[in-house]
């Protein structure tokens, strides 16, 4: 082989291996980038689950309902399943700093339940919102400030003059200043002078019954704190209440006082609202056939068989009966249909300062959510923790 022939190829040779060699480094720096790549997107999934979990626990302690209420005092039921009983002022108490009242108004305004007369909110965040837009309402934005505050605190029931002279200083205008012309930060401000004349003072809480987040989803233990011997006490007196809802005759005398014509606190709070629907007739399998031809049929109807469908989809999510069920089971007892109760009607709103609830027998009403029938569960499936999932150390988490 002459030179110039080895020579052609041994600088093939030499770019064969610089090939190779350049081959080898972009799949090696490729592995790297995508090793980069999978450690970033779990250092993003590690994030985003103790952000997650955060926010779960974070929500598990906003207020889910009322169970009951009395002078000084308010016992709610959390998202997380807890029950607090909280004592203080009664804006501390119930997340509801401008002590506004319950009625149609709170309601639309995140309101949760009442504690005989004013509202009770989830956070004290959705409280002073709803100051807030309250003050902006019609009847507010038509006033002056000063009248805007007598109308929210009247005379009857607070030192209205001084609550005047408060707000006014606080927001830097005179208390003629028509509301109409206050900016949202004024507006804002003249909340926040509200929540100091209202008490806002804090609570002391005593909390029952276990976080079923905790240790379900935060891997930490399930804690429960042991009820005192009052709480015991109110437990079994709520109870004995439930029981005479249904049957007082088996109760004995003046286990259950209720409205007190004397003008004093009853001392007893209800537990729950009157059962008002009977109990679940049991099905047989020929009415549960019928009641899904009754809903087949109904379906294929021209012109309104769609519409039927989604009627009878919407009551099945809502856990209530199909159109062919009500059919089936009016023809099964003799009865028709029929509807469900009233629901009653909603007070007035407005903002009130602290005042002595007269009618103690408070009976929140409760109804069942989403949350209760779908989410509201403790899954005894052991779940990882993050530093079983994700090897790293999560003491904050127990």
């Amino acid at each position: 082989m002459s030179d110039a022939a080895r020579r052609a190829d041994l600088a093939q040779s030499a770019r064969a291996s610089e090939n190779a060699s350049m081959s080898t480094y972009n799949a090696a720096r490729s592995l790297s980038q995508q090793n980069a790549q999978r450690a970033d997107l779990a250092q993003q999934a590690r994030t985003a689950e103790e952000q997650s979990m955060n926010s779960m626990a974070d929500w598990g302690k906003e207020v889910k309902s009322v169970v009951a209420a009395g002078p000084g005092w308010t016992s709610v039921e959390l998202n997380n399943g807890q029950i607090e009983t909280r004592k203080g002022d009664r804006a501390s108490r119930n997340n509801n700093p401008g002590n506004i009242e319950a009625g149609d108004f709170a309601k639309k305004a995140g309101a949760v339940g009442t504690d005989g007369r004013f509202a009770v909110f989830s956070t004290k965040e959705d409280g002073f919102k709803a100051i807030s837009s309250l003050l902006g309402t019609s009847r507010y934005s038509s006033k002056t400030v000063e009248g805007a505050i007598s109308s929210y605190a009247p005379p009857s029931e607070n030192n209205t003059a001084s609550y005047v002279s408060r707000v006014a200083s606080a927001i830097g205008v005179s208390k003629d200043t028509p509301m109409s012309s206050l900016t949202s930060t004024q507006r804002d401000a003249m909340a926040r002078a509200i929540t100091g004349v209202e008490g806002n003072t804090g609570y002391a809480k005593t909390t029952t019954g276990t976080d079923r987040f905790a240790s379900t989803y935060m891997g930490g233990k399930a804690t429960s704190t042991a009820p005192s011997a009052a709480e015991r006490n109110a437990a079994t007196t709520q109870e004995a209440a439930k029981a005479q809802q249904n049957d007082p005759s088996g109760l004995p005398p003046g286990t259950y006082r209720g409205y007190d014509p004397s003008g004093l606190p009853a001392e007893t709070p209800a537990a729950g609202p009157v059962p008002t629907s009977r109990p679940e007739r049991p099905r047989s399998l020929t009415e549960k056939v019928a009641a899904g031809a009754i809903d087949v049929g109904l379906g294929m109807l021209p012109g309104i068989g769609t519409a039927v469908s989604v009627v009878n989809g919407g009551l099945a999510l809502t856990g209530n009966k199909t159109l062919g069920e009500r059919i089936a089971g009016s023809i099964a007892t003799g009865e028709g249909a029929g509807s469900g109760p009233d629901s009653g009607k909603d007070h007035l709103g407005g903002g009130r300062g602290e005042q002595i609830v007269k009618d103690k027998s408070t009976v929140p009403e409760k109804t069942e959510s989403f949350e209760d029938r779908y989410i509201k569960f403790v899954d005894p499936t052991k779940r990882p923790t993050p530093a079983e999932k994700w090897n790293y150390d999560t003491g904050g988490y127990a």
